[in-house]
């Protein structure tokens, strides 16, 4: 029973938020939109973004006394670490294809080697059915 005593009272308390929202968006709206507002939130920021970049400096200066790694530091270390890293990618994808190469070339020259073995012996074979033949010549 609660629940449909609740409904009614939280749709009316929804319904009130929702217009209260839109009433408080259209008057930020119209400030917002008043040219002097704007030129005047302009020049500040404009006088914040320096002081910020004054302080950035100071930060800057008072670190390197202290010995202190800045933000800059910092950032162009990770950058020098990325590098790094990928250079080592490089590396190691070229070691890889050498030692691809190499095994190629290893099974190439055995094969070539296995080759030649086997010319040899068919020489060596043939050569001694030459001297068979001959010998059997000389006797017979």
């Amino acid at each position: 029973m609660d629940n449909k005593k609740d409904t009614p009272l939280a749709d009316i308390i929804k319904k009130y938020g929702l217009k209260t929202e839109r009433e408080l968006n259209a008057h930020i709206q119209k400030r917002l939109n008043n040219e002097k507002v704007i030129k005047k939130l302009s020049e500040k920021s404009s006088l914040q973004a320096e002081k910020i970049y004054q302080l950035q400096q100071i930060m800057e200066i008072i670190s390197n006394i202290l010995n202190f790694p800045t933000k800059n530091d910092i950032a162009n270390t990770s950058k020098l670490v990325i590098q790094s890293e990928e250079k080592i990618d490089s590396l190691e994808e070229n070691i890889m294809r050498l030692n691809k190469s190499i095994e190629d070339v290893k099974k190439l020259l055995i094969k070539e080697e296995k080759e030649e073995i086997n010319l040899q012996e068919d020489k060596q074979r043939k050569d001694t059915l030459i001297l068979m033949k001959n010998t059997k010549r000389r006797r017979g």
